[in-house]
């Protein structure tokens, strides 16, 4: 029902990017180009930004396709009150820097980039918010629902109320008539069906009344009208995304952590890895004097390689530039009482840590080879840190719901104290960002992890 007219939608609303993106590219080109002294017009060669602007197209297909797929977005995008255009336009630029880069080409006009980036954005908001849902009135998508609710529970009730009235009005008017509580007789839910004209009766579910719920749906069926079951009403504290799943005969109930459904974590991990191959000739020139300093330094391999846990606890090597004296892990114990830490250890002036590692770590220079781990898809840019199986064994219960997302080089917590956040107060930060996860939220840790890199503050 409300589910096949957003699937329709979503494509309608990727058609109207890719003509919002293309029109601005064109219009941005054909400024920029007559813009100029007829003498220059030549270095505007269409020929060479096509390959630019295809970039740019492909790129918001990828993007819809993975962000459109959460109905919670799509509802924002339907009421008109999503500044997600912001986040896509600075996107694609920065999408558009990164592919110039590796094809190692350049824009003659920067004034066209410009002028695309603020096109793209009236364009884009312009089509969103004022023609898709034009079109979608006038090709007669908008649907009237006449609804029936059975059952008393007036927070349910509040939140139907609220989610018909904000998420999805723009395109469906679902019209509450009726809320009624269960009674003992069957007769009275077919009567004001048919006398109010329903169209839809959803029943909160009410462990008392299975018979009559199951009569209900039964009546509906035969009548030819939709009818569904609050399913909060069955969990009320759960947090996970419910979802009714179909294995050929068999009908599951399912609950999913939140991120899990987030598609667009694909977007993520495709970034980093563009992210990586860009950047690492830049890491392999600043990698060549490190190695030498290390192995200078003290003896020992250049390489510490450890287990870690990854995403659902699954066990990878994790590398990192050697920092301590070879057999470091024999001292640990005899120095685990001055841990600062509960579970991490975490020493201060730890004296196993080399003269180059106290400076390796404190500017994080020492993750530089966590490069490979994002390349083999082990970890991420951004994310929980990997912890150690040992330190898993001490986690309490709430703790390993930090697993479920991919370990990261870099976290929230390395923004706002480093070393110096103990425990509970860094696990709550990473379940924080698993809950709250964006692009922009990647963005946003980037953009300050880079002065706190530089200052070296909390990193020990």
């Amino acid at each position: 029902m409300i589910n096949e007219r957003l699937k329709t939608i979503r494509i309608i609303f990727i058609i109207g990017d890719i003509i919002s993106i293309t029109a601005a590219f064109i219009i941005a080109f054909a400024i920029r180009k007559y813009g100029m002294p007829a003498e220059l017009r030549s270095i505007m060669n269409f020929k060479n930004y096509g390959l630019l602007g295809f970039a740019s197209i492909l790129f918001i297909i990828i993007y819809d396709t993975f962000e459109l797929s959460r109905d919670e977005r799509l509802h924002a995008y339907l009421s008109g009150k999503s500044n997600n255009v912001l986040q896509v336009s600075t996107l694609i630029i920065f999408f558009i820097g990164l592919y110039l880069f590796l094809i190692k080409s350049f824009i003659q006009s920067r004034l066209f980039l410009v002028y695309f980036y603020i096109l793209m954005n009236l364009f884009l908001y312009f089509v969103r918010f004022r023609i898709i849902p034009f079109l979608v009135h006038f090709a007669g998508m908008r649907v009237e629902k006449r609804i029936l609710i059975v059952g008393i529970d007036n927070k349910t009730i509040k939140e139907l109320r609220n989610i018909y009235t904000t998420s999805i009005n723009t395109y469906f008017l679902p019209n509450i008539i009726k809320v009624i509580d269960y009674k003992n007789s069957f007769n009275e839910i077919p009567r004001i069906i048919k006398e109010s004209n329903i169209h839809w009766v959803i029943f909160i579910y009410d462990i008392r009344h299975n018979t009559l719920l199951r009569k209900g749906i039964n009546f509906c069926e035969e009548i030819g009208i939709s009818s569904s079951v609050v399913l909060k009403s069955i969990f009320p504290e759960t947090k996970s995304i419910v979802d009714i799943e179909k294995i050929k005969s068999i009908s599951l109930l399912t609950f999913s952590p939140q991120i899990s459904r987030k598609i667009s974590l694909a977007l993520k991990y495709i970034i980093d890895r563009l992210l990586v191959i860009a950047i690492s000739p830049i890491a392999l020139l600043l990698s060549l004097p490190i190695i030498l300093i290390i192995k200078i330094d003290s003896n020992g391999p250049v390489l510490f390689k450890q287990k870690r846990l990854g995403i659902g606890g699954k066990s990878f090597i994790m590398y990192k530039f050697r920092t301590m004296f070879t057999g470091s892990d024999i001292k640990k114990q005899k120095l685990k009482e001055f841990s600062k830490n509960e579970i991490i250890f975490k020493l201060k002036n730890d004296p196993r840590i080399t003269r180059a590692g106290r400076h390796l770590r404190k500017y994080s220079i020492d993750e530089i080879p966590q490069f490979i781990n994002v390349l083999k898809g082990e970890m991420s840019i951004i994310g929980p840190r990997p912890h150690l199986r040992n330190e898993y064994n001490e986690y309490k219960f709430w703790h390993i719901r930090r697993l479920s997302m991919k370990p990261g080089i870099a976290c929230l917590w390395q923004i706002s104290g480093r070393s110096d956040i103990n425990f509970n107060e860094g696990v709550k930060m990473d379940l924080y960002y698993i809950d709250n996860w964006s692009l922009l939220l990647d963005i946003k840790i980037i953009s300050k992890m880079i002065p706190n890199l530089i200052n070296g503050k909390g990193a020990y």
